[in-house]
């Protein structure tokens, strides 16, 4: 028959040997922890006119320009600041020179050709015949968004005569345009740049997308 100091001593023993096992990794001491999803920022939209998003953002690196081309007997600019006067191309033209034509942008949102072009004819008699003409127009270039936002479409009209098109990368809201002017006398080449529509963060604002708050004087 066991003693009482036998039995205290045989519980000790027991319990002690539970306690080890229970302390051993990998036999179910260790806890998986749990992972919480990250919920993502909400979102809106936000709708911009175009001459409004222009004079934002001209302030602060974007450049707005048609492609630079020399024009015969004519003064040119090349500033990228959305008011630039320039030549165009012609159709069937070999040198630049013998195409005779005015392209222009004004207020960073407005893109046009004057007049329908001519082109110089050197064969034959000389002369300045009418032509088709084109050339490229550039707007919001040079720098992507901001982080969280991106250019979701982008509004055209009145047009007449023009395309465009805009990245794929949506955090780059670089959009070109070409004009493009027949020999219809009466038939005007243009389009504006109306509206912009962006998307960012709910609680933000729409300067934010083309400039952090930190750096813009409006808070």
């Amino acid at each position: 028959m066991k003693t009482w100091i036998q039995v205290h001593i045989l519980l000790f023993a027991t319990l002690s040997s539970l306690g080890a096992i229970a302390q051993k990794p990998g036999v179910g001491s260790e806890l998986t922890p749990i992972v919480r999803p990250t919920r993502p920022t909400p979102t809106r939209t936000f709708e911009v006119n175009g001459e409004t998003a222009f004079r934002f953002a001209i302030q602060h690196g974007f450049k707005f320009y048609p492609e630079f081309i020399s024009m015969p007997g004519r003064p040119a600019s090349s500033d990228h600041d959305g008011s630039a006067i320039t030549g165009v191309r012609c159709a069937a033209s070999i040198r630049n020179y013998d195409c005779n034509g005015i392209s222009q942008m004004l207020r960073g949102t407005y893109a046009t050709i004057h007049l329908p072009c001519k082109m110089f004819i050197r064969q034959g008699n000389p002369r300045w015949e009418p032509v088709t003409c084109s050339n490229m127009f550039h707007f919001f270039r040079g720098k992507n968004l901001n982080p969280g936002w991106t250019l979701e479409n982008v509004t055209i009209g009145p047009s007449q005569d023009a395309s465009w098109v805009t990245s794929r990368d949506r955090t780059n809201p670089h959009i070109k345009m070409r004009i493009t002017r027949s020999t219809d006398p009466n038939r005007s080449a243009y389009a504006i740049i109306h509206k912009l529509i962006l998307r960012g963060p709910s609680n933000g604002k729409w300067q934010d997308a083309f400039v952090s708050r930190k750096a813009w004087p409006y808070w």
